[in-house]
């Protein structure tokens, strides 16, 4: 970040550092909620097809690719394995 001379922060490259944080957060909060969605789909331990096509509208409305789904539910399955082992 590039300072003033006096110390302030230049309000441009803060406004663009905050807009980055911002599409980060929401990112986030896109992916949580996804993670929620499979959480309830996997209750039982098993997507059924029905589960799986909503599970790829749920990607979808967020604005999530299917290859980012796919590693969002295999971080969830090997926590969920972890927690199982122990």
């Amino acid at each position: 970040m590039d300072l003033n001379e006096d110390g302030v922060i230049q309000y441009d490259e803060f406004k663009i550092q905050a807009q980055i944080a911002e599409s980060e957060v929401l990112d986030l909060n896109k992916e949580d909620a996804y993670i929620e969605a499979y959480k309830v789909a996997m209750e039982d331990l098993i997507i059924t097809d029905d589960e799986g096509k909503m599970l790829n509208v749920q990607a979808k409305m967020l604005g999530i690719s299917d290859e980012r789904a796919s590693e969002l539910e295999r971080n969830f399955n090997l926590q969920l394995e972890l927690c199982e082992s122990e």
